[in-house]
């Protein structure tokens, strides 16, 4: 018997049992069932239809639909698909600044396909990247198909405004082993994204930069309202990719 088969067996005997299962067990058993599908079912699905493929002779990105006692549905998609079809992850965050703000919260009148979080504009989005927070870690890590090593930068791609841009996902190593886990979506000032995010966004970039030199550079900038900007972050079906829509609030 596969471990995926162990795993229903043991689901169908909670609910034969009429055993009710809480919000985090649920969790962990969907996340289980998604890690051995991967490592798994995924393998043995690349290994049995790469001889077909091998005849084609540019890249694509197939699409499988899969639902249980239905026909299978395989279809061809472009590799620059802006509007991607991917699982979508449902995330509701309570944290909160000394403002009572929240700032990772995903707002659902403004959903989007393969949605993984939303991210207010701050200094850091226009010169390092972003970092993501733990409640967001286990969607960002499951979006990439490259396995995260600390200390090591994984490339990946961001679409944006149509045009597509290198960064790197990183799993931050500290010397202290204690320190919580830091993923972080990775940049540089000069790098062809950071000037595309300037040049989409002038205004919020030019107060930024205006009000941090006024303060010495350090503290948190608290931007008027008419200058608040979000990102949202979804997974594209794209090896590594992501796909970034700016937003107002």
């Amino acid at each position: 018997m596969s471990n995926l088969e162990d795993l229903y067996k043991a689901i169908e005997t909670f609910r034969r049992n009429d055993i009710p299962l809480d919000e985090k067990t649920s969790k962990r058993i969907d996340e289980a069932e998604e890690q051995i599908i991967k490592d798994e079912i995924l393998p043995v699905i690349g290994k049995d239809i790469e001889p077909t493929l091998r005849q084609i002779k540019r890249n694509i990105v197939l699409v499988v639909d899969y639902e249980p006692d239905k026909p299978l549905s395989v279809r061809l998609s472009r590799k620059a698909v802006m509007v991607p079809n991917a699982k979508v992850y449902h995330v509701d965050s309570t944290k909160k600044d000394d403002r009572g703000k929240i700032h990772w919260d995903i707002h659902t009148d403004k959903h989007y396909e393969g949605q993984l979080m939303i991210k207010e504009v701050d200094w850091s989005t226009f010169t390092v990247g972003i970092t993501i927070p733990m409640e967001y870690q286990f969607a960002f890590e499951h979006a990439v198909q490259t396995p995260l090593v600390k200390g090591k930068g994984v490339p990946v791609s961001i679409w944006l405004s149509n045009e597509k841009f290198d960064a790197r996902m990183s799993d931050v190593k500290f010397s202290d082993p204690k320190r919580s886990r830091c993923i972080q979506l990775l940049w540089s000032k000069n790098s062809p994204l950071a000037k595309k995010l300037r040049e989409l966004m002038p205004d919020t970039f030019a107060y930024i930069k205006e009000e941090k030199a006024k303060m010495g550079g350090s503290k948190m900038v608290k931007l008027p309202k008419e200058l608040q900007r979000e990102i949202t972050i979804c997974s594209v079906p794209e090896h590594n990719g992501f796909l970034f829509v700016l937003n107002t609030l």
